[in-house]
């Protein structure tokens, strides 16, 4: 065949895949769709406000002002929202490039929250969520991002403020795990605070009313994924203002340009809920760890879960250039449908394992994510998770 031959041909099979892919991921729409409409008929409920005999219903809202044009209509609208579940004041908070929400959580606490609302993206969410953790005090969520992951897994309302207001003053929670991750060998050093310092020095004003345990200064909080390698290379280049413009898309420009990243060779240690550890040499082109496994339109980690006390371990990694990563998309597609899918040579592959605890040293620095935020690049990092430190408010259950 003729150079020209052999292109076309390529171009036929991408194409060919696309289509699968399209479809794919237009069945995985439907599917959410009806799902979320089935979460909405229940938030239009009229809920009941979580209370406290001595403390009464008090809803504090912790709100990243950067992701509203117009602020004080964003605050109406949740106020009205609210007094229609029967809640005629809110005490609010913003978030700080200083302080993404940790310590305003810890704040709301100790000042007598009956529930602390955070309403803004991953990144308000998860910072909220370290404030919140081993506290007892319920958390709420208004999903206002781009991602809005957990909110996405926890089956929330998401584009219906209304509803997402009534469901974080509602009657029904669960319990979630939160995980912690460290950095170390640290090559670039994050622009971000780390959560565990703020906590701890929140907490330090407050040090009777503290919860046990806490997080060591070091750690970064993450309530959905954290990961190094390809995914960590994607969050770096994603462009912060094209991401308000155009939502979760502009994570799939950015997802192209990291496509040709160095495979990660990698040393990973997990241990299990026994204390047994297992160390297995890889090569991968991105190691993640799974607290939950639903993004927009596929599922990454299908038997992720928010309560078993369990990180799923996810390593991916590529061959033969763009055939295996569309491979890899098709795998990732197709266990999203339930769907079976092989490990065939010379394509993409995906491997998981569970474990309570995790370590990953890598041979050369990488980037690392914490639920989309990049946090520098390194050599090591520690993951845990810490189990049920969360109480989240949710559809009826």
């Amino acid at each position: 065949m003729t150079i020209a031959a052999w292109i076309l041909a390529a171009l036929m099979i991408v194409a060919v895949i696309a289509v699968i892919i399209v479809l794919a991921l237009l069945t995985r729409y439907f599917q959410q769709r009806r799902q979320r409409a089935a979460a909405h008929n229940d938030a239009l409920l009229t809920p009941e406000v979580p209370r406290d005999d001595f403390r009464g219903p008090r809803p504090w809202i912790i709100m990243n002002p950067s992701k509203h044009e117009d602020v004080q209509a964003f605050k109406a609208h949740v106020e009205s929202a609210a007094a229609a579940a029967g809640v005629m004041h809110l005490q609010w908070m913003e978030t700080t490039p200083e302080d993404p929400g940790t310590g305003q959580a810890i704040e709301a606490v100790v000042s007598g929250a009956s529930v602390v609302i955070a309403a803004g993206g991953d990144g308000t969410v998860r910072a909220v969520a370290a404030g919140m953790a081993h506290t007892g005090v319920r958390m709420g969520i208004i999903p206002v991002g781009t991602g809005n992951l957990l909110a996405r897994n926890l089956g929330l309302p998401i584009d219906d403020l209304e509803s997402a207001v009534k469901v974080a003053l509602g009657a029904d929670h669960r319990l979630v795990d939160l995980g912690w991750l460290s950095v170390q060998d640290i090559e670039e050093p994050s622009e971000l605070p780390a959560e565990g310092a703020l906590a701890l020095k929140a907490w330090k004003s407050h040090p009777d009313a503290a919860p046990t345990p806490l997080p060591s200064d070091d750690e970064y909080a993450y309530v959905v994924i954290s990961g190094m390698g390809f995914d960590g290379e994607t969050m770096v280049s994603t462009d912060s203002e094209l991401k308000k413009k155009i939502g979760w898309a502009a994570y799939v420009i950015a997802g192209v340009s990291a496509l040709t990243v160095d495979k990660l060779q990698a040393s990973l240690t997990t241990i299990d809920t026994n204390g047994e550890s297992t160390q297995v040499d890889m090569e991968a082109k991105s190691i993640m760890f799974a607290n939950c496994g639903e993004l927009p339109y596929l599922v990454l980690a299908p038997e992720a879960t928010v309560d078993d006390g369990m990180m799923d371990v996810i390593a991916v990694d590529t061959h033969a250039g763009l055939v295996g990563w569309a491979d890899l998309g098709l795998k990732i597609v197709n266990q999203g449908l339930g769907l079976p899918s092989l490990n065939l040579p010379s394509t993409g592959e995906i491997a998981f394992t569970q474990a309570r605890d995790a370590a990953l040293t890598v041979d050369k620095a990488s980037a690392v994510q914490v639920d989309g935020d990049a946090i520098g690049t390194a050599r090591s990092i520690r993951t845990r998770m810490d189990v049920g430190a969360l109480d989240i408010s949710v559809t009826e259950i």
